[in-house]
């Protein structure tokens, strides 16, 4: 499919759509229009509505669902997409996603097998975001089994002239709401973002996670995890080889914002490059935490695994084998351990190698 004004299909889906494991593939060319669409960025404390966005659903209504289908997704963002973009004169935050802007019902069994992006020009300024995910852009109900094992590398290598602002996971940009629930999804792709900038004092704002970008307002996450390399780092000048974990570069293994909610039995096995980092992931607040892993480097101005800041977290059976962050009680794995993931039928399966070196696998009971 290519998708022309946004969206292949525009109309609010209540049927019910079984892919047979089949796959699609689809490009986004341009954006079209979008409403009741908001996250919130933690990174610059503001409100973002996007009031335009392209997927292969515009929206998943509540008795909708979507299940066994296989993605292949490219997003050409030229200049004909960004004057899709133009409202009054100024251009419009835009969500992306190669299922559903917005899911209200049921994902489930979906495999992202690649993700492209070319990036012929900056993204719009005035505090203009682009996001952009594999399979859903805001999920407020569910997203079970989902499976992202695209190699992803992303370049914005043309000179800009304006703050930029962009956010990007493989599965989900946001998981919200009381109802919002992501279980069993799993990034196992390597995903590079490289971001030039204008100058070192450019304030643009670079964002990714291997599971969702923020989870919030009582939102869970359970049985999610990377076990992938990701990084996002940025350039200045024509040599994108040239690349740093600057102060505006943020990434996380599973998920970058958690604020409320839980977070269980989730684990990050990925190293994590970025000015800011965390393994899990970056930064948590008022969140129920059970069962979470965290092995492998994350290579920042943090070295916390788990997250790279926190705020009154309920803890218990955290694992990290280095120091935790604070207020954060954890056990160190220096031997053979498993996991009983409650009653989900799960269990983590860490091998212990060395102090520096572990595996882990999930093993259904």
């Amino acid at each position: 499919f290519e998708s022309v004004d946004g969206y292949v299909i525009d109309q609010p889906f209540v049927g019910n759509y079984d892919g047979g494991g089949f796959t699609t593939e689809i490009t986004f060319v341009s954006a079209g229009e979008l409403s009741d669409a908001s996250i919130y960025d933690y990174t610059s404390n503001t409100k973002v509505e996007f009031t335009k966005g392209a997927a292969l659903f515009k929206e998943i209504m509540a008795k909708g669902s979507v299940t066994g289908l296989n993605l292949k997704v490219n997003l050409e963002y030229t200049e004909a997409f960004k004057n899709s973009l133009q409202t009054d004169s100024q251009h419009s935050s835009a969500l992306v996603a190669g299922l559903a802007t917005i899911n209200n019902g049921v994902v489930s069994a979906i495999t992202l097998e690649s993700l492209t992006a070319r990036l012929g020009t900056n993204i719009s300024g005035n505090g203009a975001r682009l996001a952009y995910a594999g399979m859903v852009g805001i999920n407020r109900k569910s997203i079970g089994n989902a499976l992202s094992s695209a190699n992803i590398e992303i370049t914005q290598s043309s000179n800009p002239s304006e703050t930029q602002y962009f956010m990007f996971s493989p599965i989900a940009i946001a998981n919200t709401g009381t109802t919002a629930k992501m279980t069993n999804c799993r990034n196992q792709g390597n995903i590079m973002t490289r971001w030039r900038l204008s100058s070192s004092a450019d304030n643009s704002v670079i964002q990714t996670a291997g599971v969702a970008l923020l989870s919030n307002s009582s939102a869970r996450l359970e049985l999610c995890y990377n076990t992938a390399t990701i990084s996002a780092t940025t350039f200045v000048g024509t040599n994108s080889s040239n690349t740093s974990a600057t102060r505006q570069t943020y990434a996380a293994g599973v998920v970058l914002y958690q604020q409320s909610g839980s977070l269980s039995y989730s684990a990050n096995a990925g190293a994590i490059t970025a000015g800011n980092a965390g393994g899990v992931a970056y930064s948590l607040a008022n969140v129920d935490l059970t069962g979470v892993v965290a092995l492998a480097n994350v290579k920042s101005s943090f070295s916390n695994l788990i997250a790279a800041s926190m705020t009154d977290p309920t803890t218990s059976d955290i694992y990290t084998h280095v120091a935790a962050p604070s207020g954060i009680s954890a056990t160190v794995i220096n031997q053979n351990t498993t996991i009983t993931c409650g009653t989900t039928g799960w269990r983590i399966v860490v091998t212990y190698t060395n102090s520096s070196n572990h595996y882990i696998r999930y093993e259904q009971l």
